[in-house]
């Protein structure tokens, strides 16, 4: 069962650590689950063997990424190996806080994560509020994903949902007929644009998604990302534009950028009408309140 929460740092960090703990100890005593670090480790005890347990039993792991975590033979050699293995298997969910000035974004392994913040405003540049309000969230969002984590598994392999077609439905089957197929409602939208947007995309009872990212939206504001999805949100009652496509939308400091290719699930939190762009026609925007890229590739 996996009940607890991770924190990864290295020595030279215990102080951003025990803020982090405070937060995160705060929340758990009422929810259930527990908060473990290397300071709980006993006398005697075979580091590497509890290290590697606790991993075992995290459903997050948040790490503390800074010049000295990443010069850190043992972190990177041993700890930050296990998490990310965990995380690959769809049996972690990983949030990286920024400390400090640090070669993060280079680092392939790691600069898909999405982070907690920004890496231009690191936790050593901040107040002492805006870094309890930014603990206060990261503790929130583990939380969320040991929840989500729970709430989704045993279906989920990975950390991305892809629910199984009922028996004799074929494999090329569109999320739009395969909705239809087990009651989902979707039976009344017209055969030629399922065709032609290559399907739905149908959010769960939390408003999760599953899609894969086609295009970037080019043009934008520095400030700004857009993305299109293989596929259309379902909205009851309405009958797609000819050449409609569905963009997820967000502020470039909110997740990390995509690219063509990557499976992607999310939660949306809003789904714009529809609006005659310029450059890519009717399209809506998704607003989305979390973003997970997936890890199998």
């Amino acid at each position: 069962m996996r009940d607890q929460i991770f924190i990864s740092y290295c020595r030279e960090d215990r102080h951003y650590k025990d803020r982090a703990k405070k937060h995160l100890c705060g929340l758990c005593n009422f929810s259930g689950i527990g908060v473990w670090c290397d300071e709980q480790i006993e006398t005697g005890s075979q580091w590497d063997h509890d290290i590697a347990q606790a991993i075992q039993r995290a459903a997050a792991a948040v790490l503390l990424i800074s010049k000295d975590y990443l010069a850190s033979d043992y972190v990177t050699r041993a700890e930050l190996p296990l998490c990310l293995e965990a995380w690959k298997r769809g049996e972690l969910w990983i949030i990286p806080v920024i400390i400090n000035p640090c070669v993060f974004q280079s680092i392939e392994t790691l600069n898909r994560l999405q982070t907690a913040n920004s890496p231009d405003k690191p936790v050593c540049e901040l107040s002492e509020l805006e870094q309890d309000k930014l603990w206060a969230r990261v503790a929130e969002e583990a939380l969320k994903a040991r929840n989500e984590m729970v709430r989704s598994r045993p279906c989920e392999s990975a950390g991305i949902r892809s629910a199984a077609p009922p028996a004799g439905t074929p494999a090329t089957a569109s999320p739009a007929k395969r909705a239809a197929e087990q009651g989902g409602g979707l039976s009344a939208c017209p055969a030629p644009q399922e065709a032609d947007t290559g399907g739905y995309v149908v959010p769960d009872g939390a408003g999760w998604c599953e899609a894969i990212i086609c295009e970037v939206r080019k043009g934008l504001s520095p400030k700004y990302r857009c993305y299109k999805i293989d596929g259309l949100i379902y909205v009851q009652g309405h009958t797609p534009k000819p050449g409609e496509s569905h963009w997820i939308f967000y502020k470039a400091y909110r997740f990390r950028d995509l690219k063509p290719g990557d499976r992607v699930r999310f939660q949306k939190r809003s789904l714009e009408e529809p609006i005659d762009w310029p450059d890519i026609g009717w399209a809506r925007n998704i607003y989305i309140s979390r973003l997970f890229i997936d890890a199998r590739k």
